[in-house]
């Protein structure tokens, strides 16, 4: 067995311009291959949030959010230090996810030759870019337990290296800020993970016990370096009591609204690209098997003689990211969205790709197949992304979207000098509709004033518009600007919305149609029946102008035929 020496060691300055020229290389080809369209809902709702904690506003006391605040304040601070706009949202993005794939050349090229690091790494480049979901605190969240990888299996290998599990820890630690899901359950898989360790690397149960202590007091250690802090800020600041209001609502909601379904064998042979979603659970199933495998071949003896090496590393290295993949492909499976598994698959097929010694047929036809799998996966997301880099190049090529147009309208393809009311949106598409929307919101409204951006009907939801605040720069009337069906439809939370209305009193509603007639194979499809919020809009506010999409009310006392 070949095994490839760490990417970067103590003086090695080779490998040290070799990793940092592969980042740059994968920052670059993530920038040229970006998309340009702004999503106004899940992009939008990172957008904006970041922008309402720029201005003190606390995540679930102030607004509405389901995730950990760690993007927003993140993204917040880098507003304060660069302008807030949507371009350093996406130079952000890109930067995580090119150290997302630096994170996987690191751990598979600890055990594996240094070719196939480099072409696993360069497979999650390429799906990092296809995935798209800009702005997600997933890849944050991706990179955070990756960094927890790295530092933990070598740690394992070194009989509970401390520096390595606080290192660890701290990881799990800023996980959990960035997704509350997935965060906690990194941290609980790697205490298992721990406790495995220590029970498998005893001479006798009393040693096991001591080893377990020792390895989750420096774990838990560096988790609680940062999670306690932000605990104590939610507790003292107000915000316990709004977070656990807004996850028990969103709970019992969250399946039943939101679950899409597994592709069966009719929609794989529409599009054979959907059997990807089951490739991590192949992939941990030829880890598995291939650390048992080991386990069961090698002579007595021979593991203890190995302990501190190589082998060692490669099946804690396996272990961890199987259990990771695991972890978030549970995450994945009510919205079926397995971003965050497949880039952990990707860095056990780099590792598993290699010969290794021990490992029986069946080892090697469940990896090989579960390799062959992500590279016909990622063959899938060539021609997607070579498409949009070459027309990103021409669009960048275009004298006219580096100048400011005479008439003020930005072209459809949008332009890196847009007039100062634009100004968020450069360098990406900007739809002529959105924009005499964003123009006629701010001619009507000053900085300090309350708007609403809504649905033509509140009754059946499937995204809203979030976005155009950030665009338009002006802050919500109801801390439950984020639609979501299961909540904003039913009687409750309309009544609370209709209340915070008639108390921030907003001078105009915006009211969009695009996803008037999409829907969804689950519960979200079907109207509630509830027109509260509805029927005050009606009462309340009187349509002046359309956009396109866009419908623009009123007050009733201010609207002018």
């Amino acid at each position: 067995m070949t095994f490839g020496s760490p990417v970067v060691q103590p003086g090695s300055l080779r490998r040290i311009v070799s990793l940092a020229g592969f980042f740059v290389l994968a920052l670059l080809f993530l920038t040229v291959a970006m998309g340009r369209y702004v999503n106004p809902y899940d992009e939008g709702l990172i957008l904006y949030g970041a922008r309402l904690v720029m201005d003190g506003a606390v995540p679930h006391r102030d607004f509405y959010f389901i995730y950990g605040p760690g993007q927003l304040y993140v993204l917040a601070a880098l507003f304060k230090i660069f302008g807030t706009s949507v371009l350093v949202e996406r130079i952000y993005d890109s930067v995580v996810r090119a150290t997302v794939a630096m994170l996987v050349l690191i751990i598979v090229n600890r055990v594996a030759p240094r070719a196939q690091a480099f072409i696993a790494a360069a497979g999650a480049v390429l799906y990092l870019a296809f995935f798209q979901a800009y702005g997600s605190a997933m890849y944050s969240c991706l990179a955070a337990l990756l960094a927890s990888a790295a530092f933990l299996s070598p740690a394992l290998a070194r009989q509970a290296y401390a520096p390595g599990l606080f290192a660890a820890g701290v990881c799990a630690g800023l996980a959990a800020l960035m997704r509350y899901d997935v965060g906690i359950a990194v941290a609980g898989a790697e205490g298992l993970i721990l406790c495995f360790h220590a029970w498998h690397e005893r001479e006798h149960p009393a040693q096991a016990v001591r080893t377990a202590i020792r390895t989750l007091f420096w774990f838990g250690l560096g988790l609680a370096i940062v999670v306690v802090p932000v605990s104590v800020a939610y507790v003292t600041g107000g915000v316990v009591a709004d977070m656990v209001t807004q996850f028990t609502l969103y709970t019992p909601a969250y399946v039943k609204m939101r679950s899409l379904p597994f592709p069966g064998l009719a929609m794989l042979w529409e599009n054979p690209a959907k059997l990807s979603v089951y490739l991590p659970l192949l992939m941990c199933l030829a880890a598995l098997h291939t650390i048992f495998g080991i386990a069961r071949r090698q002579p007595d003896g021979t593991l203890a003689a190995e302990r501190g090496g190589q082998l060692v590393v490669l099946r804690y290295t396996l272990l961890i990211l199987a259990t990771l993949a695991l972890v978030c492909f549970a995450k994945g499976v009510v919205r079926v969205g397995m971003e965050m598994a497949l880039i952990l698959t990707l860095a056990m097929a780099g590792v598993l790709a290699q010969p290794i010694a021990g490992r029986g047929k069946i080892d090697r036809s469940i990896a090989g197949a579960a390799v062959l799998g992500m590279f016909l996966f990622g063959l899938s997301c060539v021609r997607p992304e070579a498409y949009r880099a070459l027309n990103n190049i021409a669009w960048a090529r275009d004298p006219a979207s580096w100048t400011l147009a005479a008439d003020g309208v930005p072209p459809d393809l949008g332009s890196c000098r847009l007039p100062a009311d634009l100004a968020r949106l450069d360098c990406f598409r900007t739809p002529r509709d959105t924009v005499e929307t964003i123009r006629y919101v701010q001619r009507h409204s000053a900085p300090g004033d309350r708007i609403y951006v809504g649905l033509t009907h509140h009754d059946r939801v499937y995204a809203n518009d979030i976005l155009l605040y950030f665009l338009v720069d002006r802050r919500a009337a109801t801390k439950w600007y984020e639609l979501d069906s299961g909540l904003t439809t039913l009687a409750p939370l309309q009544r609370i919305m209709v209340e915070e209305l008639r108390r921030t009193r907003p001078v105009l509603v915006v009211l969009e149609s695009s996803w008037e007639d999409v829907s969804e194979p689950n519960a979200s499809a079907i109207a509630s029946g509830v027109t509260l919020l509805d029927d005050y809009l009606r009462q309340a506010f009187e349509p002046v102008v359309a956009f396109g999409p866009y419908a623009v009310l009123l007050t009733r006392s201010s609207a002018r035929p």
